[in-house]
């Protein structure tokens, strides 16, 4: 065999010996056959039941009078402070970021209004209540024991009626002797509503998450039926400040 034979033979010996060794190396590693490819995690983790009662006062800005000549505002207008009961569900992303949807229903808040023209005083009584779906997302903000502040923010649509609405009427000076003149109809209106939140969540262990929290809710406006005689009476800026006291289920811990 030639001196330049014995050398091609020498170097594809090396080659083929280098070469698997060179091509373990650029491939990955099988997996392991033996360990599961996903995570295990408790059926419905990440998944939470809520309910929520919630009291507190209710403000609205300017009342008008529609379809009545003499009169074109209500003055003193003031909605009473309201009762809440709700319930939602929820999913946890991640140790800080939360979402849910939530309905609640804001029972008879009681309104009141009154109003002179020359020689009469009116007076206005009625009840308005609403209904309020909410899409919400919270950030909690790291835990101390086991209690974790949070805050967060809604938005959805919320269902208003007034209901009751009566308007009476003295001559002046009253004494105290009104006398009912009309009955507006109750009158539904829809409109889009938001809120801002903040608390404090507290582990009850066993899945359970006592809240204990503000809600600021806007809820738009409000308005009676009409009569044919009397008109309409609309609220606008309606909007509640709330403290709400709730509980948390969770499906099953993430790990989180």
């Amino acid at each position: 065999m030639s001196r330049g034979l014995r050398l091609a033979a020498a170097a594809a010996f090396c080659f083929a010996a280098v070469s698997p060794l060179n091509a373990a190396d650029l491939l990955p590693p099988l997996p392991a056959f033996d360990e599961p490819l996903l995570e295990h995690q408790p059926i419905g983790a990440g998944w939470y039941l809520r309910g929520d009662v919630g009291y507190g006062s209710t403000r609205n800005g300017r009342a008008s009078h529609t379809g009545f000549p003499i009169r074109t505002t209500v003055d003193n207008a003031k909605l009473r402070s309201g009762v809440s009961v709700g319930a939602g569900f929820g999913y946890r992303y991640n140790p800080f970021l939360r979402v849910d949807l939530t309905v609640d229903h804001r029972f008879d808040a009681k309104f009141t209004g009154s109003g002179p023209i020359p020689g009469v005083l009116f007076r206005d009584r009625g009840n308005l209540s609403a209904t309020t779906a909410l899409l919400n997302a919270y950030v909690d903000l790291g835990s101390w024991g086991a209690i974790t502040p949070y805050v967060g923010g809604g938005v959805g649509l919320s269902n208003k009626r007034f209901s009751d609405y009566t308007i009476e009427a003295c001559l002046q000076p009253c004494g105290g002797n009104y006398m009912q003149i009309a009955t507006l109809p109750g009158q539904s209106r829809t409109d889009f509503a938001w809120a801002l939140m903040a608390g404090l969540a507290v582990d009850a262990g066993n899945g359970a998450t006592v809240d204990l929290g503000y809600r600021y809710l806007n809820l738009g406006q409000a308005r009676t039926g009409t009569e044919p005689f009397l008109g309409r009476v609309d609220v606008r800026k309606i909007e509640a400040h709330e403290f709400r006291v709730g509980l948390r289920w969770d499906f099953g811990s993430t790990g989180y």
